[in-house]
């Protein structure tokens, strides 16, 4: 069975590898000379900079992903824990808290739970909880007790979501099973709450001052949105930083990128890079027949555009389909996965017949100017549901990105950072209703030189500093106004770290917006992440793994449930897998079981994954 993954981030290259790994013969297509997609990495006068994510969060989803082939996270990454976890300053001057972090037993701590995953363990080297609530207690007195609760609730609602609604395709009756296990039913007097009601109302409800508030409230960010936006279940993301505490992959981010890349062509997973699918061929449905080829329709080739020529053209039994021109492959396929931007590759390369969103969900454009959404309130579930049932996408948040290296150290930053302002409201609305630069705005700073000498030259710091803006892609470096808003942020962040002449002593330089986003990435609107997680593009709600129009054609990444950061990509390509062996269960394969699956063959898809050594890893240029 031959398999095509359009997109070389970390969804489309773990896909790949687990396809491969199955027994697929799997051909990954990159359009970009560097793999990674917005997990990338700039190489600059000794400093090594992630252009991407920066927090490692979820440990168990990677080790189990590490298992499914074979290895495991210490055999993969170096990884060290960060204590303290973080730091928060109030932008207003008053001053600035440590959050704590998990305390390792000896060298480096584990990197992720022996036990299944499903438990929801961190294998006894989590967050001491009193250290958090001495925090809490520090700043609020009394405020533990509340606290404490909210911090056990997330840690249910987590353990909730990973056996129940992020490891499923949300496929027939079974995938839907989780909605009546006991374990749902007997949290039903919450639900209402946790869905209709906002995280931000939920952390007000339990801590008043305002630092406190923006610790619960921040990881609302991760999601692609903000605190009112997002709905209360996202609490369990305070179990993800003040419970089981945040790590870090010496030698940066990137290395988990590296990693997997090594184990697709470990597996046999031909990965081209500077090679992008311009077009996909597709067969339309006919009225009777079974699924990929009757009533869905079935995907045959794709149409592949390289930046620099092969040195052996490719021979298909296609040849060089007419009208396409000798730089243009015909790739034939009996499966595609699309890994990357969804409203790309929808409006872009698939016929208007094959598509699963409407047009009028990404919103109109207006010549000369961004893309235009209609506005997305902050209020309550009224105003939410009305927007999901116009069927409106919602892109989540755009991000300026700096990247700076920067001679001397700077004592008063950790390895994690974050700047809030004090009207933070203010601070959203100026982002996601009014579309303006905010002023003044919160940042996110990543020091990793505090923590890893080997990304920075010796007496020199590395800053990856992400600002919150409007996905907005007309907002692009080389700007005046944007270059001169970036200016405003480093002397902003110069300033609260004591540092007036943080800028003058910038070395290095790089500048990323929305606009840049997009043309890179294809993003969609320059969106910084993908669609933000709010309540109706979350679990079920958000992208099918398995086109609805085309049976042989199937989503990964951050369009897909369950939706963004790389532990969800990583979730995302199991989905894939199960999908193609028509596994409904809502729970991780277990490497075994993926073994004996694999040999069966079982799945409702045209062809069938047979065993097979695959072929041997080549990336082409």
């Amino acid at each position: 069975m031959r398999i095509g993954v359009i997109g070389g981030g970390i969804a489309g290259l773990a896909t790949a590898t687990l396809l491969a790994r199955a027994g697929a013969d799997v051909d990954l297509w990159e359009k970009n000379p560097q793999l990674g997609g917005r997990a990338g990495i700039i190489e600059d006068s000794g400093f090594t900079f992630d252009t991407g994510p920066s927090w490692y969060l979820m440990p168990e989803v990677f080790e189990h992903f590490f298992n499914l082939c074979g290895t495991s996270t210490a055999e993969q990454l170096d990884m060290i824990t960060l204590d303290p976890g973080y730091r928060i300053f109030d932008t207003a001057g008053s001053g600035s808290i440590d959050v704590p972090g998990a305390i390792p037993t000896g060298g480096h701590s584990p990197a992720a739970p022996t036990a299944p995953i499903h438990t929801g363990s961190t294998g006894g080297h989590g967050v001491p909880r009193e250290r958090v609530l001495s925090l809490a207690e520090s700043l609020e007195p009394g405020s533990s007790h509340t606290l404490d609760a909210y911090l056990d609730e997330a840690s249910d609602t987590y353990r909730l979501a990973l056996d129940s609604f992020l490891y499923t395709t949300f496929t027939g009756a079974r995938g839907y099973s989780a909605l009546a296990s006991a374990r749902v039913l007997s949290r039903l007097p919450r639900l209402p709450g946790l869905l209709a009601g906002s995280l931000g109302h939920r952390v007000e409800r339990t801590v008043e001052h305002p630092l406190l508030r923006q610790m619960l409230g921040y990881p609302a960010v991760f999601l692609g949105t903000e605190p009112r936006r997002a709905p209360a279940l996202y609490q369990l993301m305070s179990h993800l930083d003040l419970v089981d505490g945040v790590q870090y992959p010496l030698g940066g981010m990137h290395t988990i990128i590296t990693a997997i890349a090594d184990l697709a062509r470990a597996a046999g997973v031909c990965i081209h890079t500077g090679a992008e699918v311009v077009a996909v061929r597709a067969d339309r449905p006919t009225s009777r027949g079974m699924r990929g080829s009757g009533r869905s329709g079935s995907v045959h080739e794709v149409l592949i555009r390289r930046s620099t020529p092969r040195p052996i053209p490719l021979s298909t039994p296609h040849g060089d389909p007419a009208g396409t021109g000798p730089s243009l492959e015909s790739v034939p396929l009996d499966f595609l996965v699309a890994a990357g931007d969804q409203h790309h590759f929808e409006t872009r390369l698939l016929p208007g017949w094959a598509r699963t969103v409407r047009p009028q969900a990404w919103g109109r454009t207006v010549p000369g100017r961004a893309t235009i959404h209609s506005p997305v309130t902050h209020g309550g579930t009224r105003e939410r549901v009305a927007s999901a049932l116009g069927g409106r996408k919602d892109p989540g948040f755009g991000a300026l990105t700096l990247m700076l290296g920067v001679r001397g150290r700077l004592p008063e930053l950790t390895h994690h950072n974050l700047f809030f302002t004090r009207d933070w409201d203010r601070n959203f609305d100026q982002i996601f209703t009014e579309r303006v630069l905010p002023q003044p705005a919160s940042a996110y700073v990543c020091a990793p030189s505090v923590t890893d000498p080997s990304v920075a030259p010796a007496d020199c710091e590395n800053l990856f500093v992400l600002v919150p803006v409007p996905a907005d892609e007309q907002l692009r470096a080389g700007r005046n106004d944007v270059e001169d808003y970036a200016d405003g942020i480093v002397a902003a962040i110069g300033a609260r770290i004591d540092t007036p002449d943080l800028r003058e002593r910038t070395l290095v330089r790089h500048l990323l917006a929305p606009g840049d986003y997009a043309r890179a990435y294809y993003a969609w609107s320059g969106t910084a992440l993908g669609p933000a997680n709010t309540l109706f593009q979350s679990a079920m709600f958000r992208g099918r793994t398995l086109s609805r129009r085309v049976g042989n054609l199937a989503y990964a990444g951050t369009y897909a449930a369950p939706g963004v950061g790389l532990p969800m990509a990583l979730i995302s390509a199991e989905n894939v897998l199960k999908a193609l062996l028509d596994n409904r269960s809502t729970h991780p394969l277990e490497p075994a079981a993926l073994r004996k699956e694999a040999l069966r063959g079982e799945t409702p898809c045209p062809g069938t994954l047979q065993p097979g050594a695959g072929r041997t890893g080549v990336q082409h240029p």
